[in-house]
């Protein structure tokens, strides 16, 4: 491997490492109150939440199985509740790309590092990859999608495995989150036409594949909106855009490609550059990798489904809370729209596959490094202030007897804000918001000291 090769490998890796790093400061927030509800009605508490909340069959059995690891500990086990999110992105990536196959192992590693760099520096990311509840929903559907990318990009489906493998990964990817179900939902139509005249395994099997993310996705999507959505009890927004179909989609579709365009605090021209690159990066990259060229119907299925999930995503928003809603939802478009660009790149082969695609995907990443570099360093200057916080907590709660919890609230940074509720004592009532209940939920106290702590 060469020189320059190595150097444009080091550039996602180290931004891989310098966000690593900020595992143990991830945040807390719909945990207390989750995982206060097991604490007092055990699996049952998991049952209800998948009929009533949040049917994500997937993401709520990992959630479960944290709260287990929390419960068997005492420790709120951040890290590694992020190390397992993270990891579920990287088994897509590595299942994709196989880097240790040839030819082009280093292109296929440049593909492997350099994508997860780029979703971490596209957006604000303290929601969808430090807070452990949406990190281990969204990453999984995140890493089906990425998966996709790669794989209907790079080899193509043109054998019995890929399809099934495929078929699995967006049925995961669809009982982890809702975008995961929108990608599902939305691609594969695209697929069942593909699998008329594809490769690999029998029609039948191609067509079963095809079917199996589609009726995952569809049952998800019954339960969430005869349940959560039907109860419309989550509108923070404007009540003239809830339920309004007509008026959330003319809005979504002008908001998709606002932020297609100009993502949120970034400059159109990174962007733009940033996505060509990408894509010039990845063609290369491919074209070392695997220089035979792909079925082009799937990519294409995918493309309209990747498109589809990031204006469904927010036309549901608007759709259910009246508003834009989150910074996760912000963050996991963007990274949509680098597979995007990602998949776009496996359409046609280069006539000469060089050896440029590392280098363009590590300037790439370098194009995002320096509007990020300044917030890591204060993120990483706040870890001894933020790491007593949770110690005051977990010591505070744990304490038996009627002495309240010691609820420090850790100071806020450029990515990570650690404010539920303002500084003040708390008590424990029937009419206490569920967001200062969790706490004493969890610990099962019935009163809070809340206060601030500011770095010395």
């Amino acid at each position: 491997m060469r020189l320059a090769t190595v150097l444009a490998l080091s550039v996602p890796a180290l931004v891989l490492l310098a966000h690593v790093g900020l595992w143990p400061q991830g945040e807390w927030h719909d945990e207390y109150y989750g995982f206060g509800f097991y604490r007092v009605a055990g699996l049952r508490g998991e049952l209800v939440r998948l009929r009533n909340w949040s049917p994500r069959p997937v993401s709520e059995l990992l959630i479960f199985f944290y709260w287990l690891a929390v419960r068997a500990s005492g420790m709120p086990l951040v890290a590694p509740a992020l190390a397992a999110a993270w990891a579920t992105l990287g088994v897509g990536l590595l299942a994709a790309a196989q880097p240790w196959a040839r030819p082009g192992r280093a292109a296929r590693l440049a593909l492997v590092l350099a994508l997860p760099a780029l979703f971490l520096l596209a957006a604000r990311v303290a929601e969808l990859f430090y807070w452990p509840f949406a990190a281990l929903a969204y990453l999984p559907a995140l890493s089906a999608a990425s998966y996709a990318a790669l794989a209907l990009a790079g080899p193509g489906l043109r054998d019995r495995t890929g399809w099934v493998v495929l078929a699995v990964a967006l049925s995961l990817g669809a009982g982890s989150v809702e975008v995961g179900a929108f990608l599902a939902l939305c691609t594969a139509p695209g697929l069942l036409l593909a699998a008329r005249h594809g490769h690999g395994g029998s029609a039948r099997l191609r067509v079963g594949a095809a079917l199996a993310p589609l009726l995952s996705a569809s049952a998800v999507m019954l339960l969430l909106l005869s349940g959560r959505v039907a109860r419309g009890a989550e509108m923070f927004g404007s009540p003239d855009l809830v339920h309004h179909l007509g008026r959330d989609l003319w809005l979504a579709a002008d908001q998709s490609f606002s932020e297609f365009l100009h993502p949120d605090g970034g400059s159109i021209l990174a962007a733009a550059s940033v996505k060509l690159l990408v894509f010039l990066g990845v063609r290369a990259c491919l074209g070392r990798a695997w220089p035979a060229q792909p079925p082009r119907a799937p990519i294409i299925a995918l493309l309209i489904g990747l498109a589809a999930t990031a204006f469904l995503s927010v036309a549901g928003a608007y759709y259910n809370f009246g508003t834009l809603c989150c910074e996760r939802h912000t963050a996991y478009r963007q990274a949509l729209f680098l597979l995007m660009a990602a998949a776009s790149a496996g359409l046609a082969r280069p006539a000469r596959a060089g050896a440029s695609g590392p280098a363009l995907l590590a300037l790439a990443v370098l194009i995002y490094v320096p509007s990020r570099l300044p917030a890591v360093r204060t993120e990483y200057s706040l870890a001894h202030a933020r790491g007593a916080a949770w110690k005051a907590i977990f010591r505070s709660g744990s304490q038996p007897g009627p002495a309240p919890i010691d609820f420090v609230i850790a100071p806020a940074g450029p990515l990570f804000s650690y404010a539920m509720f303002s500084p003040g004592i708390y008590r424990r009532t029937q009419d206490t918001p569920s967001n200062i209940l969790g706490p004493m939920l969890f610990f099962g106290k019935d009163s809070m000291n809340v206060r601030s702590e500011q770095p010395r």
